[in-house]
């Protein structure tokens, strides 16, 4: 028998269905629009475990395929971990992804080169940390990690989605998730800039989001949950009881 897909939460109100909640009303919505218990509803759905007869969020697995990788390149952990997030990358992407030879064929940088110039940046007093690592990181376009964030979308099929989901599994703590969904949430399709937007949410109020976050029960206590993590979840759970996306939205407003 096959089992049928987890059904997505019902969101807050139903004036909800088909609203987006903006960057300037996250904040607020987050801390204050919604019970705290509503939130952590949302994690303990995606990361519920498999039981007899129960269907669950297959990205729960995101975390346990990105762990298994090397820090230092991409490997084949790192494709099954986009693959847990509903993103499958095509036998050339993947090859051009692990490949240096794929690369150097077309005439482009190699990821893992890339990959290594990041890791040559980060130090003590810079962790890899979105709230605390240096700003140039994020907005500059000779950044190591932007210029890798660019190169991963040349890949065949890569894009702006599957490039964030890459980066993520090397970076949890760094790299927001970047996706249609969450897009619509917060009617924002600026991929390449939203990493400050990000940043200034978790930070404001001497974090008081991040701290708030923190404290939410996920119900797992078999693995770390990190920050940047639980509000990629939370945002795109409500995303998804809300069915909205930002093609979607932006299809309603022209």
């Amino acid at each position: 028998m096959v089992k049928s897909r987890p059904r997505f939460p019902t969101p807050a109100g139903p004036n909800d269905y088909g609203s987006a909640i903006g960057w300037t009303g996250l904040s607020a919505w987050l801390l204050e629009g919604v019970p705290a218990d509503y939130l952590a509803q949302h994690l303990s759905d995606y990361f519920a475990e498999e039981t007899s007869g129960k269907s669950v969020y297959q990205g729960q697995h995101f975390e346990w395929f990105a762990s298994r990788s090397q820090p230092e390149i991409f490997t084949e952990n790192d494709v099954l971990a986009v693959s847990a997030l509903s993103y499958t990358l095509p036998a050339q992407a993947i090859r051009e992804l692990l490949e240096p030879a794929q690369s150097i064929t077309l005439g482009r940088e190699i990821p893992n080169a890339l990959l290594a110039e990041c890791w040559r940046v980060v130090s003590a007093e810079a962790p890899l940390d979105l709230r605390v690592c240096p700003e140039n990181w994020l907005s500059s376009s000779q950044s190591p990690f932007r210029r890798l964030y660019e190169r991963l979308k040349l890949i065949h099929n890569v894009g702006d989605v599957a490039a964030s989901k890459l980066m993520a599994a090397k970076f949890p703590e760094l790299i927001p998730i970047w996706d249609d969904r969450v897009a619509g949430l917060l009617y924002d399709d600026t991929e390449n800039r939203w990493w400050i937007p990000m940043r200034n949410l978790l930070t404001k109020n001497n974090g008081e989001v991040s701290q708030f976050l923190d404290s939410l029960d996920s119900g797992r206590e078999d693995f770390p949950i990190c920050t940047l993590r639980r509000l990629d979840v939370i945002l795109w759970m409500e995303a998804s009881a809300r069915r909205v996306s930002y093609k979607v939205l932006r299809s309603k407003r022209q």
